[in-house]
């Protein structure tokens, strides 16, 4: 698991099995002065989820130990105020309809639009912390 931070920090976790995917987006919201956790685990993640402040979780639907459905899932119900945002490389059908049913925010087919991805954790964020920029300003 790699995570990267920096002072006044809003997390995103990101879980994705395919690396270039999740260095790619990990880069892009560090960019924008979000802080990731990035982990091709659904085991890691979920291990992330109970430690850290998680703004925004990004996961794929392929991991490397379980389904991103299955993660989704449990994230969602042990979790319910964090928004989750599903991404996925191919169009598989019905997978859409399951992952709105579990209470997703955004369902992305990659290549994902990594400013979207980005405004949905700076949203999140905001809502999370009405006090606090979270632009880190």
């Amino acid at each position: 698991m790699m995570i990267r931070y920096r002072e006044h920090s809003t997390w995103v976790l990101i879980a994705d099995a395919d690396e270039a995917s999740r260095r790619l987006l990990g880069l892009h919201l560090r960019e924008r002065g979000l802080s990731t956790i990035e982990t091709p685990s659904g085991f890691d993640a979920m291990s992330a989820a109970r430690t850290t402040p998680l703004a925004l979780a990004v996961v794929d639907v392929k991991l490397e130990d379980m389904a991103g459905q299955t993660l989704v899932g449990t994230l969602r119900s042990t979790y319910p105020a964090l928004p989750v945002v599903m991404t996925t490389a191919g169009e598989q059908h019905g997978m859409e309809i399951h992952a709105r049913k579990v209470g997703i925010v955004h369902y992305a087919t990659k290549p994902v639009t990594f400013d979207t991805i980005a405004e949905i954790a700076l949203r999140a964020a905001d809502r999370a912390n009405p006090n606090q920029d979270s632009k880190g300003q």
